[in-house]
């Protein structure tokens, strides 16, 4: 787990939560724009919560290993996947070089 600080607040979140949201925040701050993200953390008693972040070009987040009991909300995968599919949608695509064939060889 980890805890997650955000505007004077802490929050505790899986550690690949926590990674897909700052890479997705890196990813917004890249491409100068801004976006909500509502996802499931637990407060600082450990509770359950809704938690809505605004992520950004401006956003000052802080991660940082805790040890606990807690256990990852359920739809923490869930969670995880949408973040990272919507920091593949912010990057550009990028080309993945094929090596040469023999016959891509001769012809040059």
């Amino acid at each position: 787990m980890r805890e997650l600080d955000y505007a004077g607040e802490k929050f505790y979140l899986s550690d690949q939560l926590a990674e897909a949201v700052l890479e997705y925040a890196k990813a917004l701050a890249e491409r100068g724009t801004a976006d909500t993200v509502r996802l499931k953390a637990y407060d600082v008693d450990g509770e359950l919560i809704e938690l809505d972040l605004l992520v950004g070009p401006a956003s000052q987040i802080v991660t940082h290993t805790i040890a606990t009991h807690l256990d990852a909300p359920d739809g923490d995968d869930e969670a995880v996947e949408k973040l990272r599919r919507d920091t593949a949608r912010l990057r550009p695509s990028r080309p993945v070089p094929q090596p040469l064939e023999e016959d891509d060889l001769n012809m040059l």
